[in-house]
C-alpha cells in the first residue's frame, strides 16, 4: 500500500504514486499540469503558453496584423474542408 505524503490516497504502485505526487494538489511545490487552464500558473513556471497576440499585449505592442492574402489562405483552407458526421463527433 503505497500513500501521497500530501494527501495519503493510495496508489497502486510506485510509478503511479511519484506521478500523482508531482501533480498533487496538496503538495505546495507541485508542478503545474500542461491541461490546467489557470495561465497566471504558467507564466511563473516559464513554460510556453502564449501566441504572438499575448506576447504583444504583455509587451505594451500593436495586435499583429495579418495580410489580406495570409486572412484569405486561412479562411478558403477552413471552408474546403469535408465535414462527415463521424469527425464533427
Amino acid at each position: 500500500m503505497l500513500l501521497c505524503k500530501f494527501c495519503n490516497q493510495e496508489r497502486k504502485n510506485s510509478n503511479s504514486l511519484r506521478n500523482h505526487e508531482r501533480l498533487c494538489k496538496s503538495n505546495p511545490q507541485r508542478d503545474i499540469s500542461y491541461f490546467e487552464t489557470d495561465t497566471s500558473k504558467l507564466k511563473k513556471t516559464g513554460r510556453p503558453g502564449t501566441n504572438q497576440y499575448i506576447k504583444a499585449k504583455e509587451l505594451g505592442l500593436p495586435k499583429p496584423i495579418l495580410s489580406d492574402e495570409t486572412r484569405k489562405k486561412m479562411s478558403d483552407g477552413s471552408k474546403n474542408r469535408a465535414w462527415t458526421d463521424e469527425r464533427r463527433k
